[in-house]
């Protein structure tokens, strides 16, 4: 059982959407680009996930930053936190017409402290079948600890830290394969 005991979106919030600045043409192609040369040489839509899946894991290196990036700043500076692998990897598999969107919520983190934290992931759709990914950790399907909140871009201000956000646990079932 998950138990949130406030509500850690303010439907209030005004949380913009991404820039659309960073999306001319010239920006567009070198995306597309990057993405097909990413991807030669793979036949299935699963296949071409797998790849910007694994482009976007040893490509990037985990740092927290404060501020969102373009994705042309990721491509140059190659460091980002969670939401910037999975933006880069929403842009890269739009290039190639494969339904993606990034996704915020819970995710589970086995560290000499395990925990659930605050996480950013993709959801991509193939043949109409959502499938989770996590550039970040390289999975895919991402584990079943992912947890999603809500699809607004409200779900940001959870990212930002608020203090008003507890959960518990109440209860872990383990079950038989």
């Amino acid at each position: 059982t998950l138990t949130i005991e406030q509500n850690p979106i303010d439907p209030r919030g005004s949380i913009s959407e991404p820039n659309d600045s960073m999306r001319s043409e010239n920006t567009y192609r070198e995306i597309k680009n990057l993405a097909q040369s990413i991807t030669k040489g793979a036949i299935t839509p699963q296949e071409q996930i797998l790849r910007i899946n694994q482009f976007v894991n040893n490509y990037l290196t985990y740092s927290l930053n404060k501020k969102p990036k373009t994705i042309i700043q990721l491509l140059t500076d190659r460091t980002g936190q969670c939401a910037d692998y999975a933006d880069l990897f929403t842009e890269l598999a739009r290039s190639l017409e494969i339904p993606a969107k990034t996704v915020f919520g819970l995710a589970y983190y086995d560290s000499e402290t395990p925990e659930f934290r605050f996480h950013a992931w993709n959801e991509v759709s193939i043949g109409g079948e959502r499938m989770t990914v996590d550039p970040t950790w390289g999975q895919f399907p991402a584990d079943a600890t992912h947890i999603a909140f809500s699809q607004s871009w409200s779900a940001l201000s959870i990212l930002a830290g608020q203090p008003n956000v507890k959960f518990s646990i109440k209860t872990i079932e383990y079950l038989d394969s």
